[in-house]
């Protein structure tokens, strides 16, 4: 099954994931495990991800 349906789904399945990593990357910080200019820029990454995510999910669901 390849429908648009199912890809916008895998497409919010996707922006949770980006979201658990988000969770995972700000442990990762209070831990200790890595520095704060590393983690702005990884947390913009996921910032920027989840917003494209968005966009395509948003535009793939108006021609569904």
């Amino acid at each position: 099954r390849n429908t648009t349906k199912d890809f916008v789904h895998f497409l919010a399945i996707a922006s949770g994931s980006t979201a658990e990593l988000e969770t995972q990357l700000l442990i990762a910080l209070q831990l200790k495990y890595c520095e704060e200019n590393e983690m702005t820029y990884l947390l913009d990454l996921c910032d920027k991800t989840v917003r494209s995510l968005t966009k395509l999910q948003q535009s793939r669901s108006a021609h569904a």
